[in-house]
């Protein structure tokens, strides 16, 4: 299991003003430059995704662009789209509601990936500062979600915003 803290310098002028507009909403964001594909492309759990966030929850999730072509994997692992939040919506919520609503989709969805060791899930939580901003990348099995964002990690990440 891995969470990598990435400082990054910015991110795509479309989010970024999306962000600007509405603060505290969920953005996904499209994969780009996978193979040879073109446009907005999604891991194919992204429209079920959105509707769990807007149906279990007072938040609002929406693309940034409209999926163009929803990319499928030939394994057991889920791949959630890229979610990106103002700093300050974490600040107002939290991480672990959003690692929390991350959780209970992958509950509802993929029962079994709790129990098969092998099934990794990856996600990357990308977080807009006004200084600086920071990708969460997780890449580990669905069991230890929880339990690798203990207080202390996420006040370290917090720290860094």
């Amino acid at each position: 299991m891995t969470l990598k803290i990435i400082e990054i310098n910015n991110i795509d002028e479309i989010t970024e003003s999306k962000l600007e507009e509405n603060p505290e909403q969920i953005l996904l964001v499209p994969n780009s430059g996978w193979r040879e594909e073109k446009g907005a492309l999604y891991p194919s759990e992204s429209a079920d995704f959105k509707k769990h966030i807007n149906q279990n929850s007072e938040y609002k999730a929406e693309f940034v662009s409209e999926p163009t072509k929803l990319l499928s994997l030939n394994s057991f692992d889920a791949f959630i789209p890229l979610v990106v939040l103002s700093a300050q919506f974490v600040q107002n919520i939290g991480i672990k509601v959003i690692v929390g609503l991350i959780v209970s989709y992958l509950q509802n969805k993929y029962t079994r990936i709790f129990e098969d060791s092998n099934s990794n899930v990856k996600f990357t939580l990308k977080i807009k500062g006004k200084k600086k901003s920071l990708d969460l990348e997780y890449d580990g099995p669905a069991s230890e979600i929880n339990s690798t964002f203990t207080p202390e990690k996420v006040s370290e990440i917090m720290s860094k915003l």
